[in-house]
Parts: C-alpha cells; sequence; structure tokens
C-alpha cells in the first residue's frame, strides 16, 4: 500500500466515523486492515497524522502532568492516547456549547432524582452534597448560555 493509498483510506475513516475524534491506534489499526502488505510503523504513521494538514491531531497526555491525572482521564470516560480528526469535523464552539448544555440538562434531571430518594430517606448529608452539585451546574450553563449568546 502506497502512501496515497494509506492517506485515502485515513481520510475516508475519519469522514465516516460516527465519532470524529479516533484514537491514532484505532485508525492505524484500520489503514493497517485494508493492506496487502506492511505498512509503516505506528510512530511513522503517528508522525504522518501530526504533518497532515486536513487532520488534527491531538494528544491528552501532553495535558496532564501526571500518571493519576492520565488515570483519571481514563476513568471519566475520557482518552488519555492520541487521537485525531479531520480538521472539516472539528465542532465550532457554538457546537461544544450546545452540546454540553444539553448533557448538563441530563445531569440536572438525573442529579434531580437522585435529590428527591435523598430527601425521602432522610439522607440529609447526600441531598445537600446534590443539591451544591446541582447549584454548580445551574451555574456553569448559564455561563455556557451567556457563551452561546457572545460568540
Amino acid at each position: 500500500m502506497n502512501l496515497e493509498d494509506i492517506e485515502q483510506n485515513a481520510l475516508t475513516y475519519l469522514g465516516q466515523v460516527t465519532n470524529p475524534l479516533v484514537q491514532v491506534s484505532v485508525l492505524y489499526d484500520h489503514v493497517k486492515s485494508k493492506a496487502d502488505e506492511e505498512i509503516f510503523s505506528l510512530h511513522d504513521f503517528t508522525e504522518f497524522l501530526k504533518q497532515h494538514e486536513l487532520i488534527k491531531f491531538m494528544d491528552p497526555l501532553s495535558l496532564t502532568t501526571s500518571q493519576v491525572m492520565a488515570e483519571s482521564l481514563e476513568a471519566s470516560g475520557l482518552t488519555s492516547s492520541p487521537c485525531s480528526i479531520l480538521a472539516s469535523r472539528v465542532p465550532s464552539s457554538q457546537d461544544l456549547a450546545a452540546s454540553m448544555v444539553e448533557q448538563l440538562a441530563s445531569m440536572t434531571a438525573a442529579l434531580t432524582a437522585a435529590l428527591g430518594e435523598a430527601r425521602s430517606i432522610g439522607d440529609t448529608e447526600k441531598a445537600h452534597n446534590v443539591y451544591n452539585t446541582l447549584e454548580r451546574i445551574k451555574a456553569l450553563e448559564e455561563k455556557l448560555i451567556s457563551f452561546t449568546k457572545s460568540s
């Protein structure tokens, strides 16, 4: 498989996947599975992605300062592995804010139910903690809405 075929397979995959942010190792495995012969190493593939003008490369570990923080990212469902995304699929700040507001609404619904449950069983400490969390979510949601109006 020549470099143009590798590039085309990577671009096609990044353009078709549901989640536009793809771990580099997953993309590499996909491209490698399409090859009839051995392609270059994961390291070389990563370097290729970093230089490509149509692909954005992200390395979350470069943002972390410790192994504990990396493990915390993983535990919360965020990857600490290098990822790539088509530049054309990077969401706008408006889209990100709207998505965050939706997620906050979902969290609010779950926490409201938890608050009701804590109150019904008389767990005042838990109710207090959930209430404080709901207040923080409300403040964050107001900031996001303000951001979307000013952008």
